[in-house]
């Protein structure tokens, strides 16, 4: 979690200083959605499981360092001059989530107003409570340098290609990563970054991996596995 906040910060604290005056820049808490963070609908128990893991970590361990990641981000915010948004879960209603982490066209609406109210810029139906300030500021660290090789065990030009881009894409040290390392629990991954490597798996490499397979892609081997099943499809289909 620390490690995590302290990545978003960092680039934050490149992108607060690149703004031209005048522009502001507000940092948005993604909603984590589940049966103890809100009232989940009809629509939405229909759609998807919220008690399901996410990337494989029980709901109720994320949720224990929710705040706490919050928290962080809040303070580091209020060191950087930037206004932190918090969008919890419970401040949407209806027919809002699509799963734990990703919003319905409506959730995605609900979400823009909120953001358009605490930018200032009016039109937007619910209230926005001010910045949550931490006791302490976050901590914030340099950016790893970037491996160019790949972990030891690597035996072929696709798992070498691959760690490459995990490696790139998590700010990983040389020789850190490895085959079975948790994308999340060992290197402080977070959905988005996970779907950067998807997307990078698909512009380097040409291999389309369903979304529905994202939750699998929770290590090295894992998305080995992945690329090498789907990429025996588009040959199939080629």
């Amino acid at each position: 979690m620390a490690v995590a906040a302290a990545r978003r910060l960092r680039d934050l604290r490149v992108l607060a200083k690149a703004v031209p005056a005048g522009a502001r820049v507000l940092l948005c808490l993604q909603p984590l959605a589940s049966t103890r963070t809100r009232d989940i609908t009809p629509e939405e128990r229909a759609r998807y499981d919220f008690d399901a893991p996410v990337f494989g970590i029980l709901h109720s361990a994320i949720e224990e360092n929710w705040k706490a990641y919050a928290d962080v981000l809040a303070a580091g915010c209020a060191e950087l001059g930037v206004s932190f948004l918090d969008l919890a879960a419970d401040r949407f209603v209806g027919d809002s989530f699509a799963d734990t982490v990703h919003l319905t066209d409506a959730g995605n609406r609900q979400g823009a107003e909120l953001i358009q109210a605490a930018l200032g810029g009016g039109g937007g139906t619910a209230a926005v409570p001010p910045p949550r300030v931490a006791a302490e500021p976050a901590p914030v660290v340099a950016a790893a340098p970037v491996a160019d090789a790949a972990p030891a065990g690597a035996d072929d030009d696709r798992t070498a290609q691959l760690a490459a881009v995990v490696t790139e894409i998590l700010e990983l040290e040389p020789g850190q990563l490895t085959p079975d390392g948790d994308f999340i629990n060992d290197y402080g991954a977070d959905s988005m970054l996970v779907i950067d490597i998807l997307a990078r798996i698909e512009v380097d490499m040409g291999v389309r991996i369903p979304d529905a397979d994202i939750p699998k892609m929770t290590s090295l081997a894992a998305v080995v596995a992945l690329v090498e099943e789907n990429a025996n499809e588009t040959e199939a289909v080629a």
